[in-house]
């Protein structure tokens, strides 16, 4: 087995302390009562083995792609839970917008508490180094995707740029701000783009002008949350 699956499995779900064997001065207990995970496919397969079967699961939306592709949280399968072994009353599952989700999901789907400034734990802004004046995006927000990181060669970076060209044809260059994804390797788009840490929604929630601003995209999920979880509503065009 992979190096990381022997370190995994040597917890044991929680019942050893330690794993001194891989770290001799790190001294490690896992031991949760419950466990947020977001799709269950990358998350819960790699870390079932720290859990026991009294762990509560709480599957947290991962994006768009929850509403569109089946993952073993959706269908008709008639195991007993996720893989058959964790009860079915130990799961829940929270989406932002359960007034759109058309699939069939094995578990009572709830809805996100929306993000506001008002309800936020304090600490947020500051986890994520908000910097107010590191945030301010023009009137035209275009936000880009990481194409650069996708296995195999597309026409989609070129695509996103042309598109990029004509908007700024039609508006004024300073007025516009290219959001590339934070895992952007690669900035086409000049002074306009910027890479911020701080997640859009966090930047949603926290911002007051944001109903203001025109989130424009060919391809990023981004535009749809500043609605979904933060219930304030920019003027969103997709490309």
């Amino acid at each position: 087995p992979s190096f990381i699956k022997r370190i995994v499995y040597k917890c044991l779900y929680g019942e050893k302390s330690t794993i001194r064997h891989y770290f001799p001065e790190m001294s490690l207990k896992y031991k949760f009562d419950g466990v947020v995970l977001s799709k269950q496919e990358t998350c819960g397969g790699v870390l079932k083995p720290l859990y026991s079967k009294d762990v509560k699961y709480y599957f947290v939306e991962d994006g768009l792609a929850d509403y569109i592709y089946d993952d073993a949280l959706d269908g008709g399968n008639a195991a007993n839970g996720i893989d058959g072994s964790t009860p079915c009353e130990n799961i829940s599952r929270y989406i932002s917008a359960p007034e759109i989700f058309t699939k069939k999901s094995k578990f009572e789907i709830k809805a996100l508490p929306k993000l506001n400034i008002e309800t936020m734990p304090k600490s947020l802004p500051e986890f994520f180094r908000w910097n107010e004046n590191e945030n301010n995006f023009n009137k035209f927000i275009y936000f880009t995707q990481m194409f650069e990181a996708l296995p195999i060669q597309t026409e989609c970076p070129r695509i996103e740029k042309e598109l990029y060209d004509i908007l700024e044809d039609a508006v004024e260059e300073e007025n516009i701000t290219v959001k590339l994804h934070p895992r952007s390797e690669a900035n086409a788009y000049g002074k306009n783009g910027i890479v911020s840490l701080t997640p859009w929604e966090l930047i949603s929630a926290l911002s007051d002008d944001i109903e203001d601003k025109v989130l424009i995209s060919m391809c990023s999920g981004s535009v749809f949350f500043t609605k979904l979880l933060c219930d304030k509503e920019p003027y969103v065009i997709c490309l």
